[in-house]
């Protein structure tokens, strides 16, 4: 009885399209096969345990009387006048504050954020790094004995570099950008290193 029953349920879950979304379906075919009638006895097994049939969906809406039912051309034209009427609502603004600590100017050392495609197991920040000098708008940080301009304020500067060890160099210009680069790229050669590519 139970292979029987585990038979029909899985040659109602072949049945469907999308075998690998079976669990969406599997109510749907349960109560199929609860309200079939059995030939052998002449009853469904629902009505075995309740005494009634059950009520299938389609018995719970109303017949439609044919003269209720629009016709679909005036259907699709008063669809596209209502959809013409309508006006996109315009996105709100974003207004996030950045919180910029008070006692900032007083550190001595910060961490840097692990921007990019972080990998399965890493940490958000790396660090601490000792701050070499403070600037307005970024820390220059001593990274393995080498200047590293950190990102810890939002400074909304249009030009930034990002490297595959998680640096920036940020500036307020394209030449001030190509300027440091330059710096940071000599100080490499000095130690005997080259910028990943």
């Amino acid at each position: 009885m139970v292979e029987r029953f585990h038979r029909q349920l899985n040659s109602a879950i072949r049945a469907y399209p999308d075998v690998n979304s079976w669990i969406d379906f599997l109510p749907l075919i349960l109560l199929g096969i609860h309200t079939s009638v059995k030939d052998e006895i002449g009853y469904s097994p629902a009505e075995l345990i309740y005494g009634t049939t059950l009520t299938l969906p389609g018995q719970m809406i109303a017949p439609v009387i044919p003269q209720d039912i629009p016709d679909p051309t005036t259907y699709v034209h008063r669809l596209r006048a209502h959809m013409s009427q309508l006006s996109p609502k315009p996105p709100r603004p974003q207004e996030t504050d950045t919180y910029v600590p008070t006692d900032i100017n007083q550190w001595t050392h910060v961490f840097v954020r692990n921007d990019g495609i972080p990998a399965r197991i890493c940490p958000p920040y790396s660090g601490p790094y000792k701050v070499l000098q403070k600037r307005e708008k970024y820390f220059v940080v001593d990274v393995n004995d080498l200047q590293a301009i950190t990102q810890e304020f939002k400074t909304g500067c249009p030009w930034k570099l990002f490297y595959a060890d998680d640096l920036a160099l940020i500036a307020e210009s394209l030449s001030e950008l190509e300027e440091k680069f330059q710096v940071w790229k000599q100080g490499l050669e000095l130690k005997g290193l080259r910028e990943s590519t």
